[in-house]
């Protein structure tokens, strides 16, 4: 399946960006978005137990931090994550459930999340990694596309092309423009500016809804249902235009707020 960065006016780091690797999700602002909403509603002690964790690992902030299971990529000794940024279903699948994910031998998304959320209350060794594993793959399963399908590797092998907001048209595919794409295009690449907007922009109801739904098969089955559409909207040109972000820009906003309160829920429910 997976993932990477940002259309740049540059052309050599635009080729960079498309054709690099397979493993990330809302690219790097995406991803430090989620964690910047999380930290904004942790507990001051909640903050207290994750700072030094991720000072550790030598990021300032625990934003930055969220993209350490990216950034390794490439680093053998970390090869055995590639599979749990995802999960499988089949291509036939009305819905996500439990029973039908495809979860290989080496793990998945769901099953990963999980097991860290075991690590860091129980384990007392490699906590500041099992922080920074849970906190991307958070962010991992709220991105639609990696609840999807292993025949086209969510995405990355369906050839799309994707006009930029200078009206220029790269070369791209369908995962990278739910990745990065359409970040940039909303305007989204500030990760600082962006999180503070969209954390200031969520309601107290909305928090307590979110707050509530703590199943992470219930994530990945909303994710699947967005892949549902997306699929669905795929036209003969395969083309998007800012139109395409346009449409979509409300669900893209809510999904990285949702995931910004989920994960807070969770990491302030480990300081309770």
């Amino acid at each position: 399946m997976i993932r990477s960065n940002y259309f740049l006016m540059v052309p050599v780091l635009i080729l960079f960006m498309f054709f690099s690797t397979r493993a990330s999700a809302w690219g790097s602002s995406g991803h430090a978005i989620i964690c910047e909403i999380a930290w904004q509603n942790l507990t001051e002690k909640t903050q207290a137990w994750i700072e030094p964790l991720y000072k550790e690992k030598g990021f300032d902030t625990f934003a930055q931090s969220c993209n350490w299971a990216d950034q390794i990529r490439g680093d053998d000794r970390f090869n055995y994550l590639a599979p749990m940024h995802y999960v499988n279903v089949p291509k036939n699948a009305s819905e996500y459930s439990q029973e039908i994910a495809i979860c290989g031998k080496k793990s998945c998304v769901t099953k990963a999340i999980t097991t860290h959320i075991i690590n860091l209350k129980t384990e007392r060794k490699n906590l500041s990694q099992s922080l920074l594993l849970l906190s991307h793959f958070v962010g991992d399963i709220h991105q639609p596309l990696h609840v999807s399908y292993a025949q086209d590797w969510g995405g990355n092998k369906i050839k799309m092309a994707a006009e930029n907001k200078f009206g220029a048209v790269l070369a791209s595919n369908l995962h990278q423009i739910w990745d990065s794409w359409l970040l940039e295009t909303l305007s989204l690449s500030d990760w600082r500016q962006a999180a503070n907007s969209l954390n200031k922009n969520i309601s107290n109801s909305q928090k307590q809804t979110w707050s509530e739904q703590q199943d992470v098969h219930l994530w990945a089955k909303e994710s699947y249902e967005q892949v549902k559409l997306i699929y669905a909207q795929l036209d003969s040109t395969q083309k998007v235009t800012t139109q395409y972000a346009d449409k979509h820009a409300n669900y893209v906003r809510q999904r990285l707020q949702i995931a910004g309160i989920r994960l807070a829920t969770l990491l302030n429910s480990m300081t309770d």
